[in-house]
């Protein structure tokens, strides 16, 4: 049972990762936003203070749990967060205010 639990997780590990820190993203999310309005913070600025921070926290964990990257450069790091944030800010409009 071991060896195929070991088997798996090198074969599907990255993708297992990639789906456990996408959840804990949408979690942090949804009590960022919901705290934030128990505080009486307007939704639309508790939208965007969860948004962006669990965006963070997504990045973070992504470049560094799920794939595993060592690069920590200035210059790395922030050619990959604007890339990054710009993504999912276009997403985030999209769903907001676009035709998805």
């Amino acid at each position: 049972m071991e060896k195929t639990i070991t088997t798996l997780y090198s074969k599907y590990g990255t993708a297992f990762r990639y789906l456990v820190v996408g959840g804990l993203t949408t979690l942090i999310n949804i009590v960022l936003f919901f705290g934030l309005t128990h505080l009486s913070l307007p939704w639309f600025w508790a939208n965007i203070v969860a948004w962006f921070l669990s965006v963070l926290f997504a990045f973070i964990t992504n470049k560094k749990v799920v794939f595993g990257s060592a690069d920590m450069s200035l210059h790395t790091l922030f050619k990959e967060s604007i890339s990054f944030f710009t993504l999912r800010g276009a997403w985030f409009l999209c769903c907001h205010y676009g035709q998805i």
